[in-house]
């Protein structure tokens, strides 16, 4: 979740650090498109184009200034020693074996060392990378990747197994991948693999070779799916799914990851990594499109945005969020004014609960909470206005999403006579005798702020003291998925834009990424009917009920749907930016360009 936990992932995710571009959706946003594949039974091959509109485009919104963006006449250029770019992240990595990825932060630095099969382009739609085609079966249960001839970093060829290898790999459970729940539903045999009951290695081995990935030769991969899986392009061009050396790992064991060992084959390569306070990368010689531009690439890790901001009046960084009080004086100022940068971002940010210990696996207490919170407030006091308020849980721009009048008596909406009715239905009238309960969250970027404006609307209306939990930032996720506290913060930044991968990926029965285990049979029905479903139209239709099922069973509090304020230099040029990047503007790092300044 806000990273995949975002949380990326599925669970939490990290406060979006860069800047991101302006695609200003209408308020409420739709009821979403279609998925990017054709109609159920009809093969696909890239990279052709499908009919319907894609999330991010001018049927999404509309643009509006784009600071970094366009390319640089040569006359324009800075000269290769001042070809530098500085971003930040408030969450250093835990990992970059991508196997063991979770969080946007680990997805940024993944994004420049590896490159997939596909990558996804500013429309939200999967285009070429390692892979010059692609095609589908007639059902969609089975996917043919071409891959064109390349190298990894040090030069060594590149092929089909090495991506055999490494998704092999990624799902054996004796990798222990924090997100294998990713692909191990998708794939043919991952959910075996991963849910294998043995530790003997003979048994493990048999299910990794059975698992549904083959490299028919050099330069042609065949994966078979669990299910129909039309997004399966998309979620391939994550850096969870990103080839890896089996030489490499197997001669350094865990070591693998470290300068002057890792072998990419991204557009940059590791230069030097300073735990706590840096990562600089050099460009890759040998990268498939050519090496970047920049010179040098250099991601701070700086845990507030009000420490990021003064390194970026200092002229020390390139791109930076802002504090929320800063907003209006930045919107005020001439100079920085031209340098925002607006986007509506595929991701949710909520507040989860343990449903397996008292008291919230009682829906009434979940569902007071859901309706206690004041959204709109704490956007407008907190956070300057930017979000947009939330009511369910997939965001505007994803097929699936719930418009407020979709969702009806289903939404979480502010009402805190309906809170209060159900608290005391669930036995604690005015918050009596209600349990001692503590709110969990990172304590970077604005979490401290916002939880503390959601103390005071549950103390305020339901008469409830929460007392906060402040954890540190760079383990708060694996500490959360090991011991899920009663009640969480949590976010979610799409992987793609499918629904599959919010509803089924954070909320399904036995995911990985269900830190609270809240089920509910309805829901999973709900989903095994969408995996089922003839047509796209059903299948969107079948997750449109599951979400007002999840919200209105209060499987999570969402709070709101993040859009980003973000201000980028005005001698960056070469970025661009999709609603899904991990981090604004992360995806396009290799393509940026310093100009004269």
């Amino acid at each position: 979740m806000t990273n995949r936990w975002n949380f990326r992932g599925s669970a939490a995710h990290v406060l979006l650090i860069a800047l991101l571009v302006p695609l200003i959706a209408a308020c409420g946003g739709g009821s979403g498109g279609q998925p990017t594949a054709g109609p159920a039974g009809a093969p696909t091959t890239a990279p052709a184009t499908g009919e319907a509109e894609q999330p991010g485009t001018g049927g999404e919104g509309q643009q509006g200034q784009l600071p970094g963006t366009g390319t640089a006449s040569e006359a324009e250029l800075a000269p290769p020693e001042q070809q530098i770019f500085r971003a930040y992240l408030t969450s250093e990595p835990e990992s970059i074996d991508p196997a063991l990825s979770q969080s946007t932060s680990e997805e940024v630095v993944l994004k420049q060392l590896f490159t997939g099969l596909t990558r996804i382009n500013p429309d939200l739609e999967p285009e070429p990378a390692i892979a010059e085609s692609w095609e589908f079966n007639e059902d969609n249960t089975q996917i043919t990747f071409t891959l064109r001839e390349t190298t990894w970093s040090d030069g060594q060829p590149l092929t089909a197994r090495d991506f055999e290898y490494a998704w092999k790999r990624y799902l054996d459970p004796r990798t222990a991948s924090p997100y294998a729940s990713l692909a191990s539903d998708v794939i043919q045999g991952g959910a075996e693999l991963v849910g294998a009951e043995t530790s003997d290695d003979a048994q493990l081995d048999e299910l990794r070779e059975a698992l549904g990935v083959r490299a028919v030769d050099d330069r042609t991969l065949q994966v078979d799916l669990a299910i129909p899986a039309p997004f399966f392009p998309s979620l391939v061009a994550l850096g969870t799914m990103a080839p890896v050396r089996q030489d490499i790992i197997e001669a350094n064991g865990d070591r693998w990851t470290e300068v002057g060992t890792l072998v990419g084959n991204g557009p940059f390569v590791l230069q030097d990594y300073t735990p706590g306070s840096s990562m600089t990368f050099a460009p890759n010689p040998n990268y498939f499109e050519g090496p970047p531009t920049l010179q040098q690439l250099t991601i701070n890790f700086i845990t507030d945005d009000a420490t990021a901001f003064a390194n970026y009046q200092a002229d020390e960084l390139d791109i930076t969020a802002v504090p929320p009080a800063e907003v209006p004086g930045i919107q005020r100022n001439p100079d920085l004014s031209s340098q925002i940068a607006l986007n509506n971002q595929l991701a949710t940010y909520y507040f989860s609960f343990n449903v397996t210990q008292p008291p919230f696996d009682n829906v009434q207490v979940r569902q007071a909470f859901a309706h206690a919170i004041d959204r709109q407030t704490l956007v407008d006091q907190v956070l300057s206005g930017i979000p947009q308020p939330a009511w369910s849980f997939i965001p505007p721009g994803v097929p699936g999403h719930i418009t407020r009048e979709e969702a009806g008596e289903a939404a979480q909406t502010f009402d805190p006579e309906r809170a209060r009715q159900l608290l005391a239905e669930a036995g604690y009238p005015n918050g009596e005798n209600f349990p001692p309960v503590s709110l969990a969250f990172n304590n970077n970027g604005s979490h401290a702020l916002i939880a503390e404006r959601v103390q005071a609307d549950l103390q305020e209306n339901l008469g409830i003291q929460v007392e906060l939990d402040p954890r540190e930032a760079t383990t708060y996720f694996s500490e959360v998925q090991d011991n899920p506290p009663p009640f969480f913060r949590a976010g979610w930044n799409a992987d793609y834009a499918d629904p599959y991968n919010f509803d089924r990926l954070v909320f399904g029965p036995g995911s990985s990424q269900n830190y609270g285990m809240w089920e509910n049979l309805e829901f999973t029905r709900l989903l095994d009917e969408a995996d089922t479903a003839a047509t796209p139209e059903e299948r969107i239709a079948a997750y449109q009920e599951a979400e007002k099922v999840l919200a209105q069973d209060a499987g999570s509090v969402f709070v709101y749907w993040y859009r980003t304020f973000r201000l980028v230099k005005p001698w960056v040029r070469g970025m661009y930016y999709t609603a899904q990047d991990p981090e604004p503007g992360a995806f396009s790092y290799k393509d940026i360009q310093i100009l004269n300044h």
